[in-house]
C-alpha cells in the first residue's frame, strides 16, 4: 500500500517561484500613413533592426519624381539662358568687326563719329544683357537648390516610412 501511494500521480507542481520583468517598448512609424505591411504576429521574436511594418509611400514616391521631373524643367531653362549669351556674344563679335572698319575709316574721314559711338552702344547693350542673363542663372540654379532640398526631405520621408524594432524581443 505504501508503494501504492508513493506512485500516485499528483498534480505537478512548479520548481520556483518568482516575478518576471518585461521591459515594454511602443513601437511606431515616424511618418503618417497607410500600414501596407505588417510582418509580426502577438508571440513572434522580433531581432534588433528588423523589419516590423511598411507604411504605403507612394505618394511620397510621386512627389519625389515630382521634384525630379522640376528640376530637370529648370534645368533647361539654363541651358535656354546659356543659347541666348551664345547669341549676344556672337552680336558681339559682328560688332567688334564693324566697330574695327568704322575706326579705320575715320582716320580716312569716311566715316562719322556718331556711326562709331553707336556701334559701341550697341555692344555696352548686348554686354548688359548678357550680365542680365548670368543673373537669371543665379535665380535658376537657386530655384535648383530649393528642388533638391526638397528631394533630400522627401527620401529621408521614404527611409523612416518603415518601422524597425529598436531592440530585440517579443511582441506582445
Amino acid at each position: 500500500a505504501f508503494l501504492a501511494a508513493a506512485c500516485s500521480t499528483k498534480e505537478q507542481e512548479a520548481d520556483a517561484y518568482g516575478n518576471f520583468e518585461a521591459r515594454e517598448v511602443t513601437v511606431s512609424a515616424e511618418t503618417s500613413g497607410r500600414i501596407i505591411n505588417f510582418s509580426v504576429d502577438e508571440g513572434s521574436k522580433v531581432e534588433k533592426g528588423g523589419t516590423i511594418a511598411g507604411i504605403d509611400t507612394t505618394f511620397l514616391h510621386l512627389q519625389k519624381e515630382e521634384a525630379g521631373a522640376a528640376i530637370r524643367s529648370v534645368r533647361t531653362k539654363i541651358q535656354s539662358i546659356n543659347a541666348q549669351n551664345e547669341i549676344l556674344v556672337q552680336q558681339i563679335a559682328n560688332l567688334d568687326v564693324n566697330i574695327s572698319r568704322i575706326n579705320n575709316m575715320l582716320k580716312d574721314d569716311a566715316a562719322t563719329k556718331k556711326q562709331l559711338d553707336d556701334l559701341t552702344g550697341q555692344r555696352a547693350v548686348l554686354e548688359k544683357q548678357i550680365a542680365a542673363g548670368n543673373t537669371q542663372k543665379s535665380s535658376v540654379l537657386a530655384e535648383i537648390s530649393v528642388l533638391e532640398a526638397k528631394k533630400s526631405l522627401l527620401t529621408e520621408q521614404l527611409s523612416r516610412s518603415t518601422v524597425i524594432s529598436p531592440l530585440e524581443g517579443t511582441v506582445t
